[in-house]
């Protein structure tokens, strides 16, 4: 059976899923908390203080790739990660020895484009995350006219994409490399789920791999618990969309599985401790927001919208409002500051804060080939390839 407990932000989805872990690790019951990768440090600081000592004799947290490992080894065998490094020599490689059979990017395969190969790498990514194969790519080739261009670039990446695959298999001995892909092989012939509860949470979407790995799951477990940031079909909120078609799905996958489904809707919030808060939460998209729910002045003191003329002046404001927050209580540890383009602000609000003495960390994604150990060996690496040339 799957249970589907839906609701926004802090409706207590997650304080759900604890409650009824810790009654089946009370109870002796396996479970297995399937987490986002990224998540999986964070749940189990969190999470595990809350239940009994003997948890880890029956409870897991896991991601898909982490559960990959575990199940792999249960049957005497290893999942296989490929190595990133491995990944882009081996699309590198392709690149080269396919040059001449290319089309759209033939022009576009000098040694030194590393761009390239990331971008392949990504797309393979995300066509094997929607379940595309080489020969699907090259089907739908087949159906477009021949002076489209679209027809040579879907050509040459079904090309690429079958000797990436090659490539990798030759590399992993016969394996794919794609550990949530061979996790839901492995679940065809294996029952490792049989007699325990399953819960998912904190995810919006999942790959076609992970519903193949879900799939498994529903038949195998006598209860799956599913949580999804979402208030359903429920009027226009399209805040919810994308997990609102993860919800069709997870539907259309129980009805073509003959499991059954039963929802809880949970519609309060207890993370915002205002009024104004959990009004803003509840109808920042949909519009409904009627003149007499908003607080009246005396009570308004949750939200502070500032228009300024520049970067600059919002900077200047922001680092003047955190100075606020401080001298009233609030420490600097308990603020964040949320940027749309990091790079739009990078000297400008880092700047105003060393002004007025804000201590501070900017966090920022930066490309490991940026770093300055993997630009001197990329440059040696060129160096090498050039010839030495000055």
């Amino acid at each position: 059976m799957l249970e589907l407990i839906l609701g926004g932000a802090g409706s207590g989805k997650s304080t759900r899923l604890t409650q009824a872990i810790a009654a089946d690790v009370a109870a002796g019951k396996r479970a297995w908390l399937i987490i986002p990768e990224q998540q999986a440090n964070l749940s189990e600081r969190t999470m595990l203080p809350k239940l009994p000592p003997s948890a880890g004799l029956t409870f897991t947290i896991a991601g898909f790739s982490r559960l990959a490992r575990e199940v792999a080894a249960a049957y005497g065998g290893a999942s296989t990660p490929m190595p990133a490094g491995l990944t882009s020599l081996i699309m590198w490689q392709n690149l080269r020895d396919l040059h001449g059979l290319l089309t759209e990017y033939q022009k576009a395969t000098p040694r030194s484009d590393t761009k390239l190969t990331e971008l392949l790498l990504a797309t393979v990514d995300e066509l094997r995350a929607g379940a595309i194969t080489p020969t699907m790519l090259e089907r739908a080739a087949e159906q477009l006219p021949e002076e489209d261009t679209l027809r040579a670039k879907l050509y040459d990446l079904a090309l690429l994409y079958a000797a990436y695959d090659h490539g990798v298999s030759e590399a992993l001995d016969g394996k794919s490399g794609d550990e949530v892909a061979e996790l839901a092989t492995l679940l065809e012939s294996h029952d490792y789920f049989a007699g325990g509860h399953v819960y998912v949470d904190s995810f919006t979407d999942f790959t076609a791999e992970e519903y193949a790995v879900l799939r498994q799951i529903l038949k195998q477990a006598d209860r799956v618990t599913l949580t999804l940031c979402s208030r359903g079909e429920r009027g226009f909120d399209p805040a919810f969309d994308f997990t609102n078609e993860t919800l069709r799905r997870i539907t259309r996958l129980c009805e073509r599985e003959h499991v059954p489904v039963r929802t809880e809707m949970l519609d309060e919030n207890h993370r915002a401790t205002t009024d104004e808060l959990r009004l803003l939460e509840r109808h920042l998209w949909d519009f409904a927001l009627r003149k007499e729910d908003v607080p009246t002045p005396d009570t308004k003191d949750s939200i502070t919208l500032l228009r300024c003329t520049n970067v600059y002046a919002e900077a200047e404001a922001c680092a003047l409002h955190i100075l606020d927050c401080v001298q009233r209580g609030t420490d600097f540890g308990d603020i964040a500051v949320i940027v749309r383009t990091p790079d739009d602000y990078r000297g400008v609000l880092d700047a105003a804060f060393e002004r007025y003495g804000i201590p501070y960390y900017f966090s920022e994604k930066t490309a490991l080939s940026e770093m300055p150990l993997s630009r001197l060996l990329l440059s040696a690496l060129r160096a090498i390839s050039h010839g030495w040339q000055a």
